[in-house]
């Protein structure tokens, strides 16, 4: 599972869990979703980064 998944599954999780208890939780797992969509987004930064420094120094 990537971590882009991860992250998705992360917030369909956490949106269903706090559906069923109340609206702290909701804030809560929402949160937490939202801390592993950036994680995931800051690697797609640093891989798009990796790849633009890999193909200028090739050029």
């Amino acid at each position: 599972m990537s971590l882009g998944d991860y992250a998705f599954k992360s917030i369909n999780q956490g949106i269903g869990r706090a559906m069923s208890k109340n609206f702290e939780s909701l804030l809560w797992w929402n949160s937490e979703a939202l801390g592993h969509t950036r994680a995931y987004l800051e690697g797609v930064r640093e891989n798009l980064r990796t790849t633009r420094t890999n193909v200028v120094s090739k050029v």
